[in-house]
């Protein structure tokens, strides 16, 4: 079901994975899956208790998000972390919630082999996004036709009676209104609105380029109209910031085995401007790999997005955990909003000085106009400039502090130097 914001998608579910749960076997077991597991449990449940009104919820857990039904099935809440509990159980059912926000492993690797024991059913749904390669567009054009799928698309101007057109032309006017404050053109912002609200995705059934996702087209244009600087491997400043000890990798970890690279953006502090070494990417490469390179290189300080929190199965520890035991010094860096992360993409790109050997890297970047799946070298790319460009910003903006403190110092080195005097007493007012 790809549906438009507010359209009552999980109330509509929720009610239909009660009916089938209480209708089904007495040792059946569900579960529904939202991006986070708090999101499944304050919101959804509450859903569950407004549909209940015949009494087959017997007990709400709050703690681990399980209801208990009458017939003895279980229906349990929770996000992308909860499912990695259920690998080895069977499952009779389950709920994917804004599946665009799921990892695609949750249910290639873990839900789908749940399903399989008792040949469950799934449901999929929520508001397709652009940064997702509209995943879940896709998966309903695939089986809209399929007659062992029940597949729908409802868009705000479907349901007249709840949206009434003066309604439309107010959410529209918002919307776009809010779009343009965040930086979008107003091609970007028609064409948000179309997607969220209208469930219009003409634009990529007619084979045009998506141009809705926020900072890809906006780094397209700052990439055109100001190049970034380029310095050859021996210029002065590329050789100063390669000695230094600030240097710090910062990774995009792939994480979907043969279509995701990991990207690696190798750079220095300085005090004046950052430096970027190179730009290096690779797919399907193991972890060892990079703690070589990184060894090879010099480099004890590693950055790793907020997603690299996620417990690998086989060793039971996070890849922030993982590159500590390996001696690296670890920077998290938060999940921002794409409106800051264009900024630090900016920022980058009109600060850094770049080595030549960045010029690989750098000229894939250069290819957003050619974007046309999720899991492009290029994106991999970009994002790992977008990371680079939030730690290096911030270490950047701390140098200069630092350099305006001591700076005036310096200059008020004398009043200071009189002050201390007059205190203690060498200077007299008088």
């Amino acid at each position: 079901m790809v549906c438009h914001r507010r359209a009552g998608k999980s109330y509509s579910m929720a009610a239909e994975m009660l009916k089938r749960a209480y209708n089904g076997p007495e040792d059946g077991q569900y579960v529904w899956l939202s991006p986070m597991g708090e999101q499944s449990i304050l919101n959804v449940q509450n859903i569950f208790r407004t549909l209940d009104d015949q009494g087959y919820i017997t007990k709400f857990d709050k703690t681990n998000g399980i209801m208990e039904l009458a017939n003895g099935a279980q229906i349990q809440l929770g996000g992308d972390r909860t499912a990695e509990k259920i690998r080895g159980r069977y499952l009779n059912g389950a709920v994917m919630d804004e599946f665009s926000q799921l990892k695609s492993e949750t249910w290639s690797e873990i839900i789908s082999y749940a399903l399989a024991d008792r040949n469950g059913w799934a449901a999929f749904i929520g508001t397709a996004r652009s940064d997702d390669g509209y995943r879940l567009y896709n998966m309903y054009k695939e089986y809209k036709d399929d007659p062992n799928w029940f597949s729908k698309k409802v868009g705000v101007l479907d349901n007249e009676e709840a949206f009434p057109p003066e309604r439309v032309a107010e959410i529209k006017k918002e919307h776009i209104k809010f779009c343009l404050s965040a930086g979008m053109t107003m091609e970007q912002a028609m064409q948000s609105f179309n997607v969220e609200f209208l469930c219009d995705f003409s634009f990529i059934d007619e084979g045009k380029p998506d141009m809705s996702a926020l900072f890809y087209p906006e780094l397209q244009n700052l990439f055109d109209a100001n190049p970034p600087r380029l310095l050859d491997p021996s210029n002065q400043i590329v050789r100063e910031a390669q000695a230094s000890t600030g240097k710090v990798a910062t990774f995009d970890i792939g994480h979907s085995t043969g279509r995701d690279y990991t990207c690696v953006v190798f750079a220095s502090e300085t005090a004046s401007n950052p430096v970027v070494h190179s730009i290096e990417w690779e797919n399907n490469m193991p972890l060892q790999y990079w703690f070589d390179r990184l060894r090879m290189l010099g480099y004890k300080t590693v950055a790793l997005p907020f997603d690299a929190a996620t417990t690998n199965k086989e060793t039971l520890l996070t890849l922030f955990q993982t590159f500590k035991r390996e001696g690296f010094n670890v920077i998290k860096f938060k999940r921002l909003q794409r409106t800051e992360q264009i900024e630090n993409g900016r920022w980058l790109l009109n600060n850094a000085y770049f080595s030549k050997d960045a010029i690989a890297g750098l000229s894939e970047l250069g290819k957003f106009s050619e974007f046309k799946t999720k899991h492009g070298l290029e994106q991999d790319i970009a994002s790992a400039i977008l990371y680079a460009g939030q730690v290096l910003r911030k270490k950047h903006t701390k140098i200069e502090l630092a350099n305006t403190i001591k700076n005036n110092y310096n200059k008020n080195r004398t009043l200071l130097e009189t002050g201390v005097s007059i205190y203690s007493g060498a200077i007299s007012l008088y």
